[in-house]
């Protein structure tokens, strides 16, 4: 991909690139965030920022079961990226279908390879 010097500039600047799970009332989804930075300077009182809009589909699970799942990807992790991050959950309701998880102890979807 051919990119110029402020994107390449800005590339220093991003944060990891997270999956995010969360489930509500036998609906799950999962997202890609850009967004996902240390929110604590005291190791006592860890917290993380995330960053979900409004409009999607995560944002309103979320929402109303106060419950995520954050998982670190590694490289290899681009047909994920693709999956999660280009398609809506409101257009296709099984975007973790056939994906390796489990269901952890609050409910939202583990993903294993992460």
């Amino acid at each position: 991909m051919l990119t110029d010097q402020a994107y390449e500039l800005l590339r220093c600047l991003a944060s990891p690139v997270v999956a995010v799970t969360t489930a509500h009332a036998g609906r799950s989804n999962g997202m890609i965030l850009d967004s996902a930075v240390r929110a604590s300077i005291s190791p006592r009182y860890p917290r993380l920022s995330v960053y979900i809009h409004k409009w999607h589909l995560s944002h309103d699970l979320v929402w109303k079961s106060g419950k995520l799942v954050v998982h670190l990807l590694h490289r290899g992790e681009f047909e994920l990226i693709h999956r999660l991050g280009f398609v809506s959950g409101h257009d296709r309701a099984d975007k973790l279908s056939g994906l390796t998880s489990r269901t952890g102890e609050l409910g939202v979807p583990l993903l294993d390879d992460c």
